[in-house]
C-alpha cells in the first residue's frame, strides 16, 4: 500500500508538472501571436510625422522635440495600456504639443473611450484599474485587422473574459488570469530592449527620435538613468505561480501598488508630480519638460531608490522567474 502510493504521488506530481509545462507552452505562444500582431503598429510610429502648426519664431530643435512629443502622445492615446491613457485629455504643459499646435485626437482614441463608455458596468466610472493592461489589450486588438478578420477572431473563448466583473473584456493567458501590457517598461532590460540590450557596449537608440531631439540624448548626460533608448511594448503572464512581482502601474491614485506616488526629477532642482501621464503633468531634465515621459522615474517615498515601469518589484522574491514574456519568449521560464 505504501509502495502504491507512493508511486500515485509521483504519478501525480508527474501529470501536474506536464500540465503545467503545456500552459507555459500555450502562453508562450499566445504571446508572440500577441507581439506579432502589435509591432507593426509599433513600427509604424517611426515614419509618423504628426501634422503640427509651429510657431514662427520657433528652432529646428524645438520643432523636432515637439514632433517627437506629439509622437508619444498619439503612442499614448492609440495604444492605452492604462485607464487614464483613455479618460484623460491630451496632456498639456511645454511645449504644448497638442492642441495649441493642431494636434487633434486620433479616430482609436476616441473609438477606445465610446467602447470603455458603453462596455463598463455604470458607464466610464466603472471601468476598474485592476486588470486595465488586459483589457487595454483588448481594446487595441479588437481595432487590428488581419487580411480579411479582426485580431480578436485569432483567439479562442478562453481567451477572453472579465475576472474582475467590470464589464471590459480580457485578454487571459492559459492560467485563466488577465495578461500584463505595459506599452513603456524601461526598467525591464532584455535582449528587445535597454540602456545595452545587446551587450556590445552601445545604446540602442530610440528609433522614434530620429534627431536626437529628447535632451537626454545630449553628449554631456552620460548616466545611465537619464539616457534614452529602444522601448518595446511588454507583454507578459504571471506563470504559473500567479506572481508578477513586475511595476506595472506607476499613478498616484494607485495605492495598493505604490504608495503616494511622485515624480522625481532626476536632475538638481528635484521637483514632483502626481499622476503619470495625465493632461497636467510634464518630467523634466534640466529646464526642458518632458510631456508623457516614457523613461520616468517614479520615488514611493518608502522604497530605497527610484523605479521605473518593468522594474522587478522585489528582489528577494522570485514570483517573476516564472513569467513568459514576449521581450525572451524562449529564456523566460526556468
Amino acid at each position: 500500500i505504501v509502495i502504491i502510493s507512493i508511486l500515485a504521488s509521483i504519478t501525480l506530481y508527474a501529470m501536474a508538472s506536464v500540465q503545467t509545462q503545456a500552459k507555459v507552452q500555450r502562453s508562450k505562444a499566445q504571446i508572440a501571436k500577441i507581439h506579432e500582431l502589435l509591432i507593426e503598429r509599433w513600427e509604424s510610429y517611426e515614419e509618423r510625422i504628426p501634422s503640427l502648426q509651429f510657431p514662427a519664431a520657433w528652432t529646428g530643435q524645438q520643432r523636432a522635440f515637439a514632433r517627437l512629443s506629439a509622437i508619444r502622445e498619439l503612442m499614448k492615446m492609440e495604444m492605452p495600456d492604462r485607464v487614464s491613457d483613455v479618460t484623460d485629455s491630451m496632456v498639456g504643459g511645454q511645449p504644448a504639443v497638442m492642441g495649441a499646435l493642431g494636434l487633434s485626437r486620433p479616430a482609436l482614441h476616441r473609438y477606445y473611450f465610446r467602447f470603455a463608455t458603453s462596455r463598463a458596468v455604470g458607464g466610464l466610472p466603472g471601468w476598474t484599474r485592476t486588470n486595465q493592461g488586459a483589457e487595454c489589450l483588448y481594446m487595441i486588438l479588437s481595432k487590428i485587422d488581419v487580411a480579411d478578420s479582426n485580431a480578436l477572431e485569432n483567439f479562442s473563448e478562453s481567451e477572453v473574459g472579465d475576472t474582475d466583473g467590470d464589464g471590459m473584456p480580457e485578454i487571459l493567458d492559459a492560467w485563466n488570469r488577465p495578461l500584463n501590457f505595459v506599452r513603456w517598461a524601461p526598467g525591464f532590460i532584455s535582449p528587445m530592449q535597454g540602456v545595452d540590450a545587446d551587450g556590445d557596449g552601445n545604446i540602442e537608440k530610440d528609433a522614434f527620435d530620429h534627431t536626437r531631439a529628447d535632451p537626454r540624448t545630449s553628449d554631456l548626460i552620460t548616466a545611465a538613468w537619464s539616457q534614452t533608448f529602444a522601448l518595446v511594448p511588454l507583454i507578459f503572464s504571471s506563470g504559473p505561480d500567479g506572481e508578477a512581482n513586475i511595476y506595472r502601474d506607476i499613478e498616484a491614485s494607485q495605492a495598493p501598488v505604490l504608495d503616494q506616488l511622485t515624480v522625481v526629477y532626476r536632475q538638481t532642482g528635484l521637483s514632483s508630480f502626481q499622476n503619470v501621464y495625465n493632461p497636467d503633468w510634464n518630467s523634466s531634465v534640466g529646464s526642458t519638460p518632458i510631456p508623457n515621459d516614457p523613461y520616468v522615474f517614479i520615488n514611493s517615498g518608502s522604497l530605497p531608490n527610484p523605479i521605473q515601469l518593468g522594474n522587478v518589484q522585489d528582489s528577494t522574491s522570485e514570483g517573476h522567474f516564472d513569467n513568459v514574456y514576449n521581450h525572451i519568449i524562449e529564456t523566460s521560464v526556468n
